[in-house]
């Protein structure tokens, strides 16, 4: 459906519907997308038609990125970006966030050459202390 209504306009009629339950808003500020609820997918008989709308929600992103590293031994924005079907900005900030939480994840390089990768234990070189 089109409207020709300006953007504060449409931005107060999808507001209103979230706050009747029959819209749910994900993101915030300008990025914020809307989707039919739950709920009215579920009256509608529509419950698989709503999981895949939906999504894939961000803790399964992560499972699949460490997956994919330890399949391909690292992996770039780009390539997160594409496995999770999000954009690359928000591949970015998964992956950011990602080595702020798992001491084993990495970033090697810069720019166009950066890539996540696991640490290996293995490769430590041993001390020679003896």
């Amino acid at each position: 459906m089109l409207i020709q209504k300006g953007l504060d306009e449409g931005r107060r009629v999808l507001e209103n519907l979230h706050d009747r339950g029959l819209v749910e808003g994900k993101g915030r500020g300008r990025g914020r997308v809307y989707m039919l609820s739950h709920g009215l997918y579920k009256r509608l008989n529509m419950e698989t038609e709503y999981e895949r709308r939906r999504g894939i929600d961000p803790v399964r992103h992560e499972q699949m990125i460490l997956q994919y590293i330890e399949d391909n031994g690292s992996i770039t924005r780009r390539v997160a970006a594409d496995l999770c079907q999000i954009e690359p900005y928000a591949a970015g900030y998964v992956l950011k966030r990602m080595v702020e939480k798992n001491p084993d994840l990495r970033l090697e390089g810069t720019r166009r050459w950066a890539r996540y990768v696991l640490s290996d234990d293995d490769s430590e070189p041993e001390s020679s202390d003896s």
